[in-house]
């Protein structure tokens, strides 16, 4: 065959689409083998080898084969693969849609309980000062009740309240919080009588200055240092007449129930003596003083005990005691003073039976009586200053030295009122 005719037989081939190409081919391969089959007459061993091979080959060929995918299938595909991603853009819109809606909706209801919450704290101001003027009004002149400043309102709640005579009809009588209001009263005042024309209002505020004087219950902790440091005798009469200890609060007072009172910085006086058993100094609470941040002065009675470092009632000290060497020199003296009176010489009386002699009388000798003399004040000198160091021996009692700067905690016993209130004492709860 030519070169022009090989490749028209390319061209027409190759124009012959590849699913019949492969048809051909399959066909013209099954051709040749039954040609060859019939041409060549092997010996039996070659016929079995040529059968297995036309089982092979006939297998080969008679195997299905996945169709190729034509053009339509492929153009249906593509069309549903289209409406799938335009069903998924639609449904991401929408959920785009919701959110934003929702965030929206979300908006709103913060704006609205904001407001509402404003509109609230409003009437309960409006409220605090109808009833604030009721209470001054029914004292006929008499001193108010100190209460602190309350604090500047802005936006909505720094407009004007308008008439306090019509705000008091519509006033939320609920109780305040014990954070909002803090009073303190003393036991010197006399309560005025209330005229029944208070409203509900004033009664309620009364109640919850009552609860708000005891702020610092029995129990509550107290963390401080010792600023003065002290030597307790461990006597009976230092307990009739104990020591004296000056205690600085540095943290804010434990209350039951997580909550908590600021009290840093005050001063807790406290007295205690010794005891020789533990060798702890055993502390008791006196007074307690404080500062407000206007300058209100607070001093009141307290009633609790000191804890040391290791929560054991008491704080471990050093045992001091002068005791043995005075008791040392006591027996000293005594043994001088009992060699000097050993030493002293003594007259033997003699008894004369003669008649006929005159009363005989015994002069001592000078030399001896000197000798008596000093030997004699030797003893009872010692036995003087054996009687001082003995006197100064139950003087000496042994103390227990406590040092400035430790830590120490005071646990209450009883409650105690300490309306510090303000933003400097406030009471909080933590978690």
């Amino acid at each position: 065959m030519t070169k022009p005719a090989v490749n028209n037989f390319r061209d027409k081939w190759n124009a012959i689409e590849p699913q019949k190409r492969r048809y051909i081919l399959f066909a013209g391969l099954i051709a040749m083998a039954m040609f060859l089959a019939f041409a060549v007459k092997p010996d039996a061993n070659q016929q079995v080898q040529q059968e297995d091979d036309e089982q092979k080959v006939e297998t080969t060929v008679m195997t299905p084969e996945k169709p190729a995918p034509n053009l339509e299938k492929l153009l249906s595909s593509n069309e549903a693969l289209r409406k799938a991603f335009e069903d998924t853009q639609k449904a991401n819109d929408k959920l785009v849609q919701d959110k934003a809606l929702l965030e929206k909706n979300n908006l709103e209801q913060a704006s609205q309980q904001a407001a509402q919450t404003q509109s609230e704290l409003t009437s309960q101001v409006a409220g605090v000062q109808q009833e604030l003027k009721l209470l001054k009004m029914a004292k006929d002149g008499a001193d108010v009740v100190p209460l602190p400043a309350l604090p500047e309102l802005s936006g909505a709640a720094a407009m004007p309240l308008g008439d306090p005579n019509q705000i008091a009809a519509n006033v939320d009588t609920t109780p305040a919080a014990p954070r909002l209001v803090y009073v303190r009263k003393s036991s010197a005042e006399q309560e005025s009588p209330v005229p029944s024309s208070l409203t509900k209002g004033a009664s309620e505020l009364k109640s919850t200055q009552k609860l708000s004087q005891y702020l610092l219950t029995a129990g509550s902790i107290l963390e401080g240092v010792l600023l003065s440091g002290m030597d307790a005798p461990t006597s009976a009469a230092a307990k009739k007449n104990p020591y004296p200890a000056l205690i600085r609060i540095k943290k804010e007072a434990i209350l039951p129930n997580y909550y908590r009172q600021n009290v840093r910085e005050c001063f807790v006086i406290v007295s205690g003596f010794g005891e020789l058993s533990s060798e702890r100094a055993r502390l008791r609470t006196e007074r307690v003083s404080c500062v407000r941040n206007d300058g209100t002065v607070i001093e009141s009675d307290i009633s609790g005990y000191v804890t040391g470092e290791d929560g054991k009632v008491g704080v471990r000290g050093r045992l001091v005691t002068k005791q043995g060497a005075v008791i040392a020199k006591s027996l000293a003296a005594g043994a001088l003073a009992g060699f000097g009176e050993n030493i002293t010489p003594t007259a033997i009386p003699q008894l004369s039976l003669d008649s006929s002699e005159q009363q005989q009388f015994q002069r001592p000798n000078a030399k001896q009586a000197a000798e008596v003399g000093v030997y004699r004040g030797i003893s009872e000198a010692a036995g003087a200053v054996s009687q001082f160091y003995l006197e100064m021996a139950k003087e000496m009692v042994p103390v227990i030295e406590v040092d400035a700067g430790r830590k120490v905690n005071i646990i209450l016993v009883r409650g105690v009122n300490l309306a510090l209130g303000g933003a400097d004492g406030g009471q909080e709860k933590t978690e």
